[in-house]
């Protein structure tokens, strides 16, 4: 979700501030946004998004919620214990599910139970365009456009007029080094 988040919101962003972007694709966008931070905030049963909502994360893989009150030792005791961190780390969102939409809220997991702040600025970001406002409307939505139960992370290209579509490509880091040129993500809005 840590990527999620932050395309959800560059295409906000984007579509709000650019020139010329027709009402149909800020709508679609708005849709697209409104959906993604419904599926982050648990709209299928299981929040992401830590103390909020259903079947929140309890266990998220950071060191000051899962240590004990101040003036005790925080030792791996406390980050192998099986239950609730100790301090609630209100509104971080943890990493996500797997690619099978398979998620297990435990702190050992820093892939999937990871927070940071790069994970929580695009999040955090996307949630003010929603407070500020969707405008999503069924109607929305065009000929031959990919709809909610596709997969729209695919490299092919839409069966779309290009004046009807906006591609935001941006590289993608998905360790700690550098971008690699050749691994990018193409956003179709």
């Amino acid at each position: 979700l840590r990527h999620v988040g932050n395309a959800l919101f560059l295409m906000k962003a984007y579509t709000d501030q650019a020139q010329g972007v027709s009402p149909v694709i800020k709508a679609d966008v708005d849709c697209s946004v409104k959906k993604q931070l419904g599926y982050i905030l648990g709209d299928t049963g299981r929040s992401f998004v830590v103390g909020y909502g259903t079947n929140a994360p309890q266990r998220p893989h950071h060191r000051a919620s899962s240590c004990p009150p101040l003036g005790q030792a925080c030792t791996w005791d406390y980050f192998n214990n099986p239950g609730p961190n100790p301090h609630t780390l209100y509104g971080a969102l943890v990493g996500g599910p797997g690619p099978q939409d398979d998620y297990v809220d435990a702190r050992n997991d820093y892939i999937k139970n990871e927070v940071a702040t790069d994970y929580n600025a695009g999040f955090t970001g996307a949630l003010a365009a929603a407070v500020e406002g969707l405008k999503c409307a069924p109607a929305s939505r065009q000929p031959n456009r990919p709809h909610d139960d596709e997969d729209v992370g695919t490299t092919s290209t839409p069966e779309q007029p290009a004046d009807l579509i906006t591609v935001i490509t941006t590289p993608i880091n998905t360790d700690d080094k550098a971008p690699d040129a050749d691994a990018t993500a193409e956003l179709y809005c």
